[in-house]
């Protein structure tokens, strides 16, 4: 049967809506949507999906939502399944950036997010398991380097347009290059604000890579003296920008796949590559087994419910099966119920 296009919105607007940690930390929630729920996308071809969504520049989740609405629904439904995915985090980006100071201040926020760090990772690593068994830098083009406010919204579009399109390994591999851009290039914002939007991009929903643009092109346009209604303008403008390139590429490789995928060289590369992708995966989530996620190691509170929680999210999400945004929501809902208490 047909996917429908709201179907297509819905299910990607979910997976960016409830994903907090990246790229990465929503493949379970696309696993489950994808492969379990609507079976539009067999076990192989998702982790085919997976793996040459990594090996493209840009944005890794947004390279999954291209490539899968492709598949369904042609450009249209790549269309809508980009949308569903950065509609939620986009917004809620925007939002933390005007009330930035106050959202991180806020006690019960910490709390929550306290209790989601080591959900994440259980997530993250739960797929390793299943996906066993089946088996950049960018050039700096130093164009337009004058700085005056009438070019600053050309400036954010030539930026992150470079940035997506010249960046491996999804959005974590273009913080650095941001950074050298909005930071050390442009100067439109300090290296403090900077450090303030990785910490914005890393504890909401969303791709790291579209998070670190909404934010970047707000502030910068803020920054350069404009009222908030253009920064909103530049923030969007970041955004699109960053995912221009590797969307087009992405298409057309997914047809390019569409067309050959039976033939026996093409089914030999993509057998290979998800054992890559199961490596990849397992490494992202090895990763985030540190301080961060949970904490100082010992006998202290939050690292041994950091602990439950994860031994907990990783068993109901591997053997059992229980949908992620239910196991995230929990997650968080303990967070703040535990660390409230004294």
């Amino acid at each position: 049967m047909t996917a429908k296009y709201c179907d297509i919105f819905w299910s990607f607007l979910k997976v960016g809506a409830f994903t907090i940690g990246g790229g990465y930390a929503m493949i379970p929630l696309m696993q489950r949507e994808l492969v379990e729920r609507h079976r539009w996308l067999s076990e192989e071809e998702f982790m085919d999906e997976v793996a040459l969504s990594q090996a493209m520049p840009g944005v890794f989740a947004v390279n999954m939502a291209s490539m899968t609405g492709y598949r369904l629904r042609g450009v249209s439904g790549a269309a809508a399944a980009i949308v569903g995915n950065v509609l939620v985090p986009i917004v809620f980006i925007l939002l933390l950036a005007m009330f930035f100071r106050t959202f991180r201040e806020n006690p019960i926020v910490d709390r929550i997010f306290m209790g989601l760090r080591p959900a994440v990772v259980a997530l993250i690593a739960a797929p390793v398991f299943t996906m066993a068994r089946i088996g950049s830098s960018a050039p700096r083009l130093y164009l337009f380097t004058h700085n005056s406010q009438f070019m600053i919204f050309f400036q954010l579009f030539y930026t992150f347009l470079i940035i997506g399109a010249f960046t491996f390994g999804g959005g974590y591999s273009m913080i650095a290059l941001i950074q050298g851009e909005v930071v050390g290039h442009w100067g439109w914002m300090t290296a403090q604000e900077f450090t303030d939007l990785l910490a914005v991009s890393q504890m909401t929903p969303g791709p790291v890579g579209i998070n670190t643009a909404t934010y970047a092109g707000y502030t910068a346009v803020v920054n350069a003296g404009y009222p908030a209604w253009a920064a909103v303008c530049g923030s969007l403008l970041a955004s699109v920008s960053v995912i221009v390139i590797p969307v087009a590429l992405v298409m057309t490789v997914s047809g390019w796949l569409m067309r050959h995928k039976d033939e026996p060289r093409v089914a030999t590369v993509m057998r290979v590559l998800r054992l890559a992708v199961v490596g990849l995966i397992a490494a992202a989530a090895l990763s985030l087994l540190g301080r961060e996620s949970f904490g100082v190691a010992g006998l202290n509170k939050q690292f041994i419910v950091s602990v439950l929680i994860f031994c907990a999210v990783f068993i109901l999400s591997w053997r059992y099966k229980k949908s992620p945004i239910l196991l995230i929501v929990a997650s968080g809902l303990v967070g703040l119920v535990v660390y409230s208490i004294c």
